[in-house]
């Protein structure tokens, strides 16, 4: 994707969204068309990269749900390049598992960046819902119970009392609140990245990365070689985090119910996608 990409409305003609370039130059759309018998509504989409249709699905995705369109269907030519992005989004995989080599940082610990635990996780509580309230927007489509976040607070002290729990916290001081957390859990198969959130009026300042530093710092000195993640291959800031950060993915798994992905082979055939 050649720098960021912004979404608008297309024409009046047909509902539907246009990715535009800072040049001005269109890389890709998705239009609507009126709703038809037995099959919803249907439209076409074009896309010069997969990046482009990720942002477009991302759009459209939101405002189908919106009008209550659950089920969206994907036609393409087998090998079609966006096939990939597509299996992504959900229309095939849900959960990605990699993994992080270690690196022992060379740089000494931030000061802004603390290990946390018992009584000082308190100023952390507010930063947990992170992650699910994420989850809940398009494309990821993931929404919780208010009974769930009812029960976080209390599930996280719990989860986070264990000795195989470490967690850090980046904070500029102590009237400020966390900008974010990493929480990590020793498992049989070593250290695991089981929790991590960054503020999302914080993002894009290089708090992940600073914590993730420590992670490296803290695994290192126990000689450990590599740390796990996992991630919903949906979320596409968090997919892109982890890929900058040296994850190496090992596995995927997992099919949303409520969204199927359809082939067709042959060299002919457009990509469309009804909903």
């Amino acid at each position: 994707m050649q720098g960021p990409h912004r979404i608008v409305r297309a024409g009046s003609s047909y509902v539907g969204w246009e990715a535009i370039d800072d040049a001005g130059r269109v890389r890709g759309f998705i239009l609507d068309q009126p709703e038809q018998p037995g099959r919803g509504r249907a439209g076409d989409w074009i896309a010069d990269t997969p990046q482009v249709l990720t942002a477009l699905y991302t759009e459209a995705a939101d405002a189908w749900t919106r009008a209550g369109y659950w089920t969206h269907e994907c036609v393409f030519p087998t090998g079609h390049t966006a096939e990939r992005a597509l299996l992504s989004l959900g229309f095939g995989h849900q959960q990605a598992y990699g993994k992080i080599p270690v690196q022992r940082p060379r740089a000494d610990r931030s000061s802004d960046v603390q290990i946390r635990r018992g009584a000082d996780l308190d100023a952390l509580l507010p930063r947990v819902p992170l992650i699910a309230k994420q989850q809940e927007q398009s494309p990821v489509f993931s929404p919780r119970s208010s009974q769930f976040f009812d029960e976080l607070e209390e599930g996280f002290r719990e989860w986070a009392a264990g000795d195989d729990v470490v967690i850090f916290a980046h904070q500029a001081s102590r009237t400020d609140r966390p900008a974010g957390y990493v929480a990590l859990e020793l498992t049989q198969n070593g250290p695991e990245i089981a929790l991590m959130a960054v503020d999302p009026n914080r993002r894009g300042q290089g708090i992940g990365s600073a914590l993730l530093i420590e992670a490296h710092r803290w695994a290192s000195a126990r000689q450990y070689t590599q740390i796990r993640v996992d991630w919903r291959t949906a979320n596409i800031q968090a997919e892109a985090f982890w890929f900058r950060a040296g994850a190496q993915s090992t596995s995927s798994d997992g099919v949303v119910p409520s969204m199927v992905i359809r082939a067709e082979r042959g060299d002919g055939g457009r990509p469309i996608c009804t909903h």
